[in-house]
C-alpha cells in the first residue's frame, strides 16, 4: 500500500517549512557527526513537494554550506532548551512557529511538559505527520494574537524557542510578544535566532525570493541584541551568542573554507542566538552585551571579487563557480550562429565557465586568463583534463595588456568581471586586437549597473563599477567593435552584451 503524500502549498510561507526540514535530512547526510535527524527524512518521505530544486542548491558550496547552519542552529537551541530544563525540569517547553521541527523529542527529559505553536493549516499538517507524544500539545493559534499564553502553565517555569520564524514579523510584533511574555511568565525565558540587516537582505533576496514565497510582509533584524533590554523593565538579562562558532567547535569537521565563512556569518551578518530572561516586576533588565564588533571583514571579503588571494579569496573562488552559473548559463545560451576554433576566458576565476565552454565547444581550443595568482591556480585544478589532454591553458595576464596574438580569437568571454577593468576602454581595445574579423566579445554581468544590489557591492568590492548595457555598447562602438547589441533577462537585472569586431 503506497503511503499517503501531504500536499505543501508553493509560493505560501508555508514552503518555508520545506527549507529548514530539508536542510535537516541534508545535514545528517553530509555531517552525521554533527547533527543527525532521522526523522527529518521520513517526513520528507510523506510530502507532497517537489524537492528537485532543493536538491540541486544543496549540491553547490553554498548548499551544502546552508545545511551546516541549519544544523548548528538546531544544536544551539536545543543546547539552550537543555540547560533551561536543568534548573526548572517541569518547565512549559513551547516552541514558537514549530512547522515541522521535532526539537521537543530531542530535549524531553520526562518531566517537562511541550507545546508547539503555529498557524491553523501548519498545525493540521503536523498533526497528520508529527502526532503530539506524551506531554506534549500541538496548539493552532496566530502568534500575534496573545490569547495562546493563557494555555501555557507558567508555575514551574517556561522556556519559549524559535527557529527561523521571527524574520517575518515586525519589530513592534516582537516586542509586544515578548513583553507580554515578560508579565506572565517572570521565571521564564525566550531563545531565538536572528541576523543583521545585510544578511537579512541576502536571505530575503536568495532563498525566499527563489522559493517563489511571496507573502511575507515583514522583517525582524538584529544588529546588536543588547538593545533589546530597553523593550521592558521586566527583562532580566539579553545575551547573544555567534550560532556558527558559539557553542561548539566544529572545525576538525569542516574545512578551512567553511570555518572562515563560519567566522564571516556570526562577526559581520551578526547570525546569533539571542536569549532574553525575563524578571520579577520591578526589577531592572542589566543586558549583558556580545563581544564589540571586529574589523569589517565584509569590506575585505568582497574585495577578493576582483582578485582573490589568501583564504578570503579561497573562499570567495569556492563561490564563484556555482554562484555565477546558472548566470553564465544563461548568457551562453545567446552565442548563435558561431562554431570558434579558439576562445579567450577573460578573468576566468574559478574555472568553471571556461570548462563549460569547451563542452558547449568540443573542438575548439580556449585559453582562460586571469590577474590574480590564485583564480589561475583554482581554474588549472578545475580544468586539470583539459590541460592535460591540450585543449586549454590558463595565464596569469592583465586584460588591459594580454599576451595574446592579434587576430587570432573567434570567440572572447568575460563573465561577472568587467567591473574591475580599470578603463575599460583600454582593455576592450585588447580584446577587439586579439579577435579576427567578424568575431564575437560576450560580456555576461549579473548587475545591469541601475539595481540596489549592484550599487550596494560598489561600496563593499575595491574598484567595482557596474555598467549599464548601453555605456557598454558605448564602450564598444568607441573601441572598434562594428556591431554591438543587448540581451536582458526577463525578471533579473542581469545583461548580456555583444559585440562584433
Amino acid at each position: 500500500m503506497t503511503e499517503k503524500k501531504y500536499h505543501i502549498e508553493a509560493d505560501s510561507v508555508q514552503e518555508t517549512l520545506v527549507i529548514p526540514l530539508y536542510g535537516r535530512k541534508i545535514c545528517s547526510d553530509l555531517y552525521p557527526d554533527l547533527f543527525y535527524d532521522p526523522l527529518s527524512v521520513k517526513l520528507i518521505d510523506q510530502l507532497d513537494y517537489d524537492f528537485a530544486g532543493k536538491e540541486k542548491k544543496m549540491e553547490g558550496f553554498f548548499g551544502k554550506f546552508g545545511a551546516l547552519e541549519v544544523a548548528q542552529r538546531q544544536y544551539d537551541i536545543i543546547c539552550e532548551v537543555k540547560n533551561y530544563l536543568l534548573k526548572h525540569p517541569y518547565a512549559s517547553v513551547v516552541s514558537l512557529g514549530c512547522g515541522l521541527d521535532s526539537a521537543f523529542r530531542y530535549v524531553d527529559n520526562g518531566l517537562c511538559r511541550g507545546y508547539n505553536l503555529d498557524l491553523p493549516d501548519v498545525i493540521s499538517l503536523r498533526r497528520k505527520l508529527l502526532p503530539a507524544g506524551e506531554r506534549e500539545e500541538n496548539i493552532a493559534c496566530d502568534l500575534n494574537n496573545h490569547t495562546w499564553m493563557d494555555r501555557i502553565p507558567s508555575e514551574d517555569g517556561a522556556v519559549f524557542f524559535a527557529t527561523g520564524v521571527f524574520y517575518y514579523f515586525t519589530v513592534e510584533q516582537v516586542r509586544e510578544m515578548f513583553r507580554k511574555m515578560a508579565l506572565l511568565f517572570p521565571k521564564g525565558v525566550v531563545v531565538f535566532d536572528a541576523c543583521g540587516r545585510t544578511a537579512l537582505k541576502l536571505m530575503m533576496k536568495t532563498w525566499v525570493k527563489e522559493a517563489g514565497i511571496k507573502d511575507v510582509g515583514a522583517y525582524f533584524p538584529v544588529e546588536d541584541a543588547a538593545e533589546l533590554a530597553e523593550w521592558s523593565d521586566h527583562f532580566a538579562s539579553v545575551t547573544s551568542k555567534g550560532y556558527m562558532t558559539g557553542y561548539r567547535d566544529i572545525s576538525d569537521v569542516i574545512g578551512p573554507v567553511y570555518r572562515t565563512l563560519c567566522r564571516f556569518c556570526d562577526d559581520q551578518f551578526r547570525m546569533q542566538i539571542i536569549r532574553i530572561a525575563f524578571t520579577e516586576k520591578g526589577k531592572t533588565a542589566e543586558p549583558v552585551r556580545p563581544a564589540e564588533k571586529k574589523k569589517n571583514i565584509l569590506v575585505r571579503y568582497f574585495s577578493q571579487t576582483g582578485k582573490p588571494e589568501g583564504t578570503l579569496g579561497k573562499m570567495m573562488l569556492a563561490g564563484m563557480n556555482s554562484g555565477h552559473a546558472a548566470l553564465a548559463d544563461w548568457g551562453m545560451k545567446y552565442l548563435k550562429n558561431i562554431e570558434p576554433e579558439k576562445i579567450a576566458d577573460l578573468g576566468c576565476g574559478g574555472g568553471r565557465n571556461a570548462g563549460v565552454l569547451l563542452e558547449k565547444y568540443p573542438g575548439a581550443h580556449i585559453t582562460a586568463a586571469d590577474h590574480s595568482a590564485l583564480s589561475v591556480s583554482k581554474a588549472k585544478e578545475y580544468n586539470r583534463k583539459a590541460i592535460e589532454e591540450g585543449r586549454m591553458e590558463i595565464l596569469e595576464a592583465d586584460v588591459s595588456a594580454l599576451p595574446l596574438n592579434s587576430d587570432e580569437y573567434d570567440l572572447v568571454t568575460a563573465f561577472e568581471t568587467v567591473y574591475f577593468w580599470p578603463g575599460p576602454q583600454k582593455s576592450f581595445r585588447e580584446v577587439c586586437r586579439i579577435l579576427k574579423p567578424g568575431g564575437q566579445f560576450m560580456i555576461v554581468n549579473e548587475s545591469d549597473g541601475r539595481d540596489k544590489t549592484g550599487k550596494y557591492f560598489e561600496t563593499v568590492s575595491d574598484g567595482m563599477k557596474t555598467y549599464t548595457e548601453e555605456e557598454l555598447i558605448s564602450f564598444l562602438k568607441e573601441t572598434g567593435f562594428s556591431k554591438a547589441g543587448s540581451i536582458r533577462h526577463p525578471k533579473k537585472p542581469w545583461i548580456t552584451v555583444i559585440g562584433i569586431k
